[in-house]
C-alpha cells in the first residue's frame, strides 16, 4: 500500500491484552488494501509468540517460505515476581 508519495505505508495494530480484536482488524485493513488496490502486494505479519493466528483468518496462499532464527530464545519462569523472559543465547 503506497501514500501519495509513493512511499510505502506502516501500520503496527498492537495491545497488550489478548482479546481487544487486534486480528480482526488487521484482517479487516488487509482486505480494504486489497480492494483499494488489487495489483499490490500487502504484507501482513502476526508476530505474536503465543497464539498466531492471523493466517487462520486470513488463509493466504504462501509464496515462499522461509525459517528464521533470531540467535536468542526466552526463558519463561513460573514462579515468584521476576521478569517472565529473560535472553538466553540459542
Amino acid at each position: 500500500m503506497n501514500n501519495p508519495n509513493g512511499r510505502a505505508l506502516q501500520l503496527v495494530v498492537l495491545s497488550g491484552k489478548g482479546g481487544t480484536g487486534k486480528t480482526s482488524l488487521t484482517a479487516a485493513f488487509a482486505h480494504l488494501s486489497s480492494l483499494s488496490d488489487p495489483s499490490a502486494i500487502p504484507v501482513f505479519v502476526d508476530a505474536d509468540v503465543d497464539a498466531a493466528n492471523l493466517s487462520l483468518v486470513l488463509q493466504p496462499i504462501p509464496m515462499t517460505t522461509n525459517e528464521f532464527w533470531g540467535g536468542w530464545l526466552a526463558a519463561r519462569q513460573s514462579v515468584g515476581t521476576m521478569p517472565c523472559c529473560q535472553p538466553q543465547k540459542a
